[in-house]
Formats: C-alpha cells, structure tokens, sequence
C-alpha cells in the first residue's frame, strides 16, 4: 500500500470516527491534529512515531492497528499490555485479538506463562 493509500485512509477513518465521536474517553478530534502536527501520513509514520504521542493519541493508534490488522504494530501492542494508563493495556489487547493469528496466539499464551500479574491476565 502507497503512502497515498495509507494517508487516505487514515483521512477516512478519522472522518468516521469523528462524526460518531462518543464520550468513551478517546478523543478523535484532538488525535487527529496530533497526527497531522507530527505529520503522520502512513500506518510507518504512526509505527515509527509512537512513542512521540500523548496518551490519548496512543489509545487512538493502537485501534487504528486493530481496526487496520497492522502486523507490525504487535511489539507495541504486546508492550502496551504493561502500561499503567487506565486504558492502553484494555486496548492494546482487544486490537491484539482483532489481528489474531498463531503469532499473536503463541506470544499470549507465553505472556500467560511468565506473568502472574492478574492485570496482565486480564487484558491478555
């Protein structure tokens, strides 16, 4: 998919999401200003800039790469997993669940294994 591509749809999603924008916590307005001031125009760009993002901002990424099935976002799904935000781990593991796969699978089930933490258990 063509940077073009990517930047038209992440355009589309938040012109969805934005004309449905609830009080659930996740403010899709403000995300996408912030995508557009770090000049996020592909799902590399949100990858790469991730750690750049507020907290809201993040919460919006991590739906993107569920909504979007973006492999290569699991080492920063798995990781926000441990995050002490009240919402990332939550929705970290249900974009983790949208991607599904063996590898998602097999790395959950090691999670389960090494971590005795119940909050980890949870959202896993």
């Amino acid at each position: 998919m063509s940077s073009l591509d990517e930047r038209e749809l992440l355009n589309r999603y938040f012109e969805k999401k934005i004309s449905r924008q609830t009080g659930a916590g996740i403010n899709f307005s403000k995300a996408e200003r912030v995508f557009g001031d770090l000049k996020i125009e592909s799902i590399s760009d949100l990858i790469e800039q991730f750690d750049q993002l507020d907290p809201l901002s993040q919460r919006v990424a991590v739906l993107i790469f569920g909504e979007f099935e973006v492999l290569d976002s699991l080492p920063i799904l798995f990781q926000g997993l441990f995050s002490k935000d009240t919402s990332l781990p939550g929705l970290c593991g249900h974009s983790l669940g949208l991607i599904g796969g063996d590898k998602v699978l097999k790395k959950l089930l090691q999670l389960l294994s090494k971590h005795s933490e119940i909050r980890i258990h949870y959202h896993v």
